[in-house]
C-alpha cells in the first residue's frame, strides 16, 4: 500500500478513535479498542509470533 495512503488511513482511525461517542458505540457493542499505529501492531505481532515459536520449540522438545 502507498506510504500516503496508510497514513491517511491511520489518521483518519485515530481521529474516529479519538471521539468520545465513537468509542461510546464501540463499548456498548462490547469491543475495548485501544489505537496503534501499523508499526506498533506489526512489533507486537512479531512479539507474539516469537513467545509462540519459543512454546512449539519447548514441545517439541519435551516430546523428544
Amino acid at each position: 500500500m502507498p506510504e500516503d495512503i496508510r497514513q491517511q488511513l491511520e489518521g483518519a482511525l485515530k481521529k474516529a478513535m479519538e471521539d468520545k461517542s465513537v468509542m461510546e458505540q464501540l463499548e456498548r457493542i462490547g469491543e475495548f479498542i485501544v489505537f496503534k499505529t501499523g508499526q506498533r501492531i506489526r512489533d507486537d505481532v512479531k512479539q507474539v509470533q516469537a513467545e509462540h515459536r519459543a512454546i512449539v520449540e519447548q514441545l517439541g522438545k519435551m516430546k523428544k
